[in-house]
């Protein structure tokens, strides 16, 4: 399989996955709480491991929107460590070492280590 097809099937699946988990989630929002939308609730996480690690504590809407959220996250991480396993297989060290530079700048940022805001 090219590599192309491989990050794309791997884009497709995790939007689609996604997206699946977003309207569950929608949907349950609107049947629990009705259309009301209610901004006062807040949720901060300093990292994505402290978010993945309240998901099991949520009621069910906010779980489904988490998980969607966390997979569409995910989703390019998921993507540059496949890069890194083909390049290193196919032994091109060059894309190898931008790929894992990539996998390192996603990693300190997920464990919140790298903050923009």
């Amino acid at each position: 399989m090219d590599l192309e097809i491989l990050l794309s099937l791997i884009l497709i699946i995790g939007v689609l996955l996604s997206l699946i988990f977003l309207i569950a989630g929608l949907f349950m929002y609107l049947v629990s709480e009705g259309p009301r939308l209610d901004l006062g609730i807040e949720f901060r996480y300093l990292n994505l491991v402290s978010w993945i690690e309240a998901v099991p504590k949520m009621c069910m809407y906010q779980r489904l929107l988490s998980i969607g959220l966390i997979i569409l996250i995910l989703t390019p991480y998921i993507r540059a460590v496949t890069s890194f396993v083909w390049f290193m297989y196919h032994k091109d060290k060059k894309f190898s070492l931008f790929t894992l530079f990539v996998i390192i700048i996603l990693t300190l940022s997920i464990l919140g280590l790298i903050r923009v805001f």
